[in-house]
């Protein structure tokens, strides 16, 4: 992870989350009830932003603890609750929810910050690290809403120049490239960043630019990047990029599946 500081990343949550407020505060049930870029209604990715923030809430308890996340177990019951409001209840809670959520991130003292630990599935995260989940998580489903509404829009410029250096990576890392092998050159501008993407022996990784011989070479804006390897990226919603070589953009966009 490239930054470290939790309170860098707590301030991009912030952001984030003001945006969040600012887009659907307004929203009538008429408009919860439209289609979003995901699968899923404006108001259905509202509902999970709201019982994510529960359930990051549950988490934080844990890693205050010293004890294990909550399980597989805890969801079910979770988004019972969720389903169960009415559409207008559902709107105002989850704005509330989320809210708290990034307050009582803003609230912990540097000593909290320097203790919160937590396994998370697998991987042994920090404070910083833990709010990065968080802030890719409401940051994308942030754009789901506001990209049905604006078609330009983007992700927010704060949690873009986090999520390049850490939040892609560590997504890529757990895709899988099948029988294809190759290395690509990446080049981001905004922030700047030069990175591999690599596929070999069925394990992809993206990694900081290498010495290895490249198979092509891709130029694009960090958002998109992000936005391709959360599926988000297809052509109608493609900056200009510029891709050479034997890997085209639709054969990366094959290799990232809907998250």
């Amino acid at each position: 992870m490239r930054e470290t500081n939790p309170h860098v990343w707590i301030a991009a949550l912030r952001a984030s989350q003001d945006d969040f407020a600012r887009l659907v505060g307004p929203m009538t049930a008429e408009q919860l009830a439209e289609p979003s870029y995901h699968i899923w209604t404006i108001g259905e990715v509202v509902k999970h932003v709201g019982a994510s923030s529960a359930l990051f809430d549950a988490y934080l308890d844990a890693a205050l603890a010293g004890s294990a996340p909550p399980g597989p177990d805890a969801f079910a019951p979770l988004m019972r609750a969720w389903n169960d409001r009415a559409v207008d209840q559902l709107k105002s809670d989850a704005l509330t929810q989320s809210e708290r959520l990034v307050r009582r991130y803003e609230a912990f003292t540097d000593e909290e910050l320097a203790h919160l630990r937590l396994n998370f599935f697998g991987i042994e995260m920090d404070a910083a690290a833990l709010t990065m989940f968080r802030l890719t998580e409401l940051s994308v489903h942030v754009w789901d809403i506001a990209v049905s509404r604006q078609p330009s829009a983007t992700i927010a410029q704060p949690a873009v120049d986090l999520m390049v250096d850490d939040a892609v990576s560590l997504l890529v890392s757990r895709r899988e490239p099948g029988d294809r092998e190759f290395r690509l050159g990446i080049e981001t501008t905004s922030p700047r960043r030069r990175f591999t993407l690599s596929a070999v022996a069925g394990k992809m990784r993206l990694q900081a630019d290498e010495s290895h011989p490249l198979d092509g070479n891709l130029m694009i804006p960090a958002e998109a990047l992000i936005r391709l390897v959360y599926h988000r990226l297809d052509p109608d919603h493609t900056p200009h990029v510029s891709i050479t070589g034997s890997v085209s953009l639709e054969d990366l966009r094959g290799l990232f599946p809907p998250v």
